[in-house]
This record gives C-alpha cells, sequence and structure tokens, in this order.
C-alpha cells in the first residue's frame, strides 16, 4: 500500500468521522483543525525531503556556519588534549624551575643579609682603627 492510498485512507476516515457530528459549529472547527494539521504535514514532508531548508529551521539561521562550528569544536577538544600531555610532562620541570627560582631569591637575600653584615664589620673596624689613631695622636693612653 503507497503513502498517498494510506493518507486518503485516514483522511476518508477523519472526514466520514466529522461528517458525523450534528453541530455544526464543532464540525466546522475540526474541519478547519484539519486543513491546518494538513498544511503543517506538508510543511514537515516538505522539509523533510529538503535537506537545505530543514537545516535552515533547524540551525535557525547558523546553518552557514555550522559545520566550522564542529570543526572548531573538535580542533579545540584535540588541542585542549594535547596541553595536558604537554602540562603532564613539563609539571617536573615546573615544580624544578620553581624551587630554582625560589632558592635563587633566598640566595640572594641571604647574599644581601652577608654584605650587610660585612659592610657593618668593615664600618665597626674602620671607626674603631680611627677613634684608635685619634687617641694615639692626642696622645691619650687606649690600652
Amino acid at each position: 500500500m503507497s503513502r498517498m492510498e494510506n493518507e486518503f485512507k485516514i483522511d476518508d476516515g477523519i472526514l466520514t468521522q466529522i461528517s458525523k457530528i450534528d453541530d455544526q459549529q464543532i464540525r466546522i472547527i475540526c474541519l478547519l483543525l484539519l486543513q491546518g494539521m494538513e498544511k503543517i504535514s506538508q510543511k514537515i514532508d516538505n522539509l523533510v525531503h529538503d535537506e537545505v531548508a530543514l537545516r535552515k529551521a533547524v540551525l535557525n539561521g547558523i546553518a552557514h556556519k555550522h559545520e566550522a562550528d564542529h570543526d572548531w569544536i573538535d580542533d579545540h577538544k584535540v588541542q585542549t588534549a594535547q596541553n595536558k600531555q604537554i602540562l603532564t610532562r613539563a609539571e617536573p620541570i615546573i615544580v624544578w624551575a620553581e624551587a630554582k627560582i625560589k632558592a635563587e631569591k633566598e640566595a640572594e637575600k641571604n647574599k644581601k643579609t652577608l654584605v650587610m653584615r660585612a659592610l657593618e664589620a668593615i664600618v665597626t673596624q674602620a671607626g674603631t682603627i680611627l677613634a684608635t689613631a685619634t687617641a694615639v695622636y692626642l696622645g691619650i693612653k687606649v690600652f
């Protein structure tokens, strides 16, 4: 049985049932609903058989870039996976580098501390020598 024969039988059955309705207003409403349903069915059938129109209707105006969007998503997934692999391999290097930077900062801080202590010692010794020289010059007994 072909599709058209099936549609006619269904329509004939519906029309037969509608014709049995006694109230004319309800019968008119049912016929209008049937006509509307037939138009909707026709539009759906047209869309199902026209891929371009279907994509345009479903994708709401973005059909022209839909495939590109899918490609971008696929590329982004691949790039994200690659980045995770790179970070996994780089993590020990990053940890080592951070520790090295911290150690260098600590060494620099310690170096500055040592330089300041050395300067203090030099200034203290210079002051002591100057005071001793002055005392000797003035004839003051220091020891």
